[in-house]
């Protein structure tokens, strides 16, 4: 059995194009309110979906994201959940993950890490992966993914006989730029596999309360919520202490500002909630301890793992943390770049990245305002 479809990231062929060329699916990437342009979003799921055209998901960061190991692909899939969640498409349907790349094996032991990571999340039985032929088999020899989508660059001729998309010529046009894919199997993690796909429908604005409190509504997720009062979900989770950002109920009232720490006044230890671009030794200086005694406070097995609304034990100093100084902001220039800016101020971009929640590092536009720290 194979069907013809498409995959594509700024082109909107839309579904009736798609249905007339005989494309029976669209791989789409999973982005936070659809990345400006290049993500899946709600109006355009529900016209694929009218048209009979099915809508398998892929996420991507950037081309070689892989090379950064377990945390990045937590990081990424809880990314990705959350976006799939938002767009109401089966919870439960797999992810492809891209390896967008010529990754040479000597890669492969970091790129089966940042598998782990995202089946850390979603469960190994979720995680697919997007790369060329030898990435393919090794990750379906090392079992770090389940759902296999081979493109035909880096592959030299060769087809892994148990992909379930096969993405064979690039660069087509059906009313803008579009690549062909063919699945290969019935079930190659399209959504009616899964459950049929509902988008969400829109709530009405709910003005900020004067206490600065919001009260979950059904439909809600938090990177939602975070967007209509201009804040984050990292911040949301972590002021309000939520571990798992996917989590959230109907009834929860939830803190929209405030303190993420707490010191008790004497002696004894107090907590502190992980927030965005947290290291272990940042938090160590606000308490005037070192990252090797919070470790040990923590049981912590790996000092360079820390996670956005993790709550961690700190020493009670009599005073709490001191206040961190005024955010500094920067204008996004034409030309600029993440690691430049970074280099600019003194950090690097992977902090920039996490500080200001962007999915895609290679992606800012002029008159954006970045956070610095």
């Amino acid at each position: 059995m194979t069907l013809e479809g498409v995959d594509y990231s700024w082109a909107r062929p839309g579904g009736a194009t798609l249905k007339a060329a005989g494309k029976h699916f669209a791989v789409r990437y999973l982005y936070p309110d659809g990345q400006g342009g290049k993500g899946l979003d709600a109006s355009e799921l529900a016209d694929l979906t009218a048209n009979g055209v099915e809508v398998p998901v892929v996420y991507e960061s950037y081309a070689a994201r892989a090379k950064e190991g377990r945390a990045a692909g937590q990081s990424d899939a809880k990314t990705a959940q959350a976006a799939l969640v938002a767009l109401g498409l089966p919870s439960g349907m797999p992810i492809y993950f891209a390896v967008d790349y010529d990754a040479p094996e000597g890669d492969q032991g970091v790129i089966d890490e940042y598998l782990r990571g995202c089946a850390d999340v979603i469960g190994l039985d979720r995680v697919g992966v997007y790369a060329g032929y030898w990435v393919i088999k090794r990750c379906k020899e090392n079992n770090t993914a389940k759902w296999l989508w081979q493109t035909y660059a880096w592959s030299g001729g060769n087809v892994h006989p148990d992909i379930h998309l096969y993405q064979y010529r690039n660069g087509q046009d059906l009313n803008g730029a579009v690549d062909f894919c063919r699945a290969l199997k019935d079930n190659y993690g399209q959504p009616s596999a899964f459950g049929a796909a509902k988008p969400p429908q829109p709530t009405p604005e709910q003005p900020a309360a004067p206490q600065g409190t919001y009260t979950v509504r059904s439909g809600d997720t938090l990177s939602g919520i975070a967007s209509r009062y201009g804040t984050t979900y990292q911040m949301l989770a972590a002021i309000n202490g939520i571990s798992d950002p996917n989590k959230i109920y109907p009834g929860q009232v939830l803190r929209l500002s405030g303190a993420v720490s707490t010191a008790p006044a004497g002696g004894g230890a107090g907590t502190y909630t992980v927030v965005g671009g947290d290291t272990l030794s940042g938090i160590a200086q606000r308490y005037n301890t070192t990252w090797q005694a919070l470790q040990a406070m923590n049981g912590l097995a790996n000092p360079n793992l820390i996670n956005v609304g993790q709550v961690l034990k700190v020493p009670g100093s009599g005073a709490a943390a001191p206040a961190p100084s005024p955010q500094k902001t920067y204008t996004v220039q034409s030309g600029d770049s993440l690691s430049g800016i970074a280099a600019k101020f003194g950090t690097s971009w992977q902090r920039l990245q996490q500080l200001n929640a962007i999915p895609n590092a290679n992606l800012i536009y002029p008159g954006q305002v970045l956070k610095i720290g």
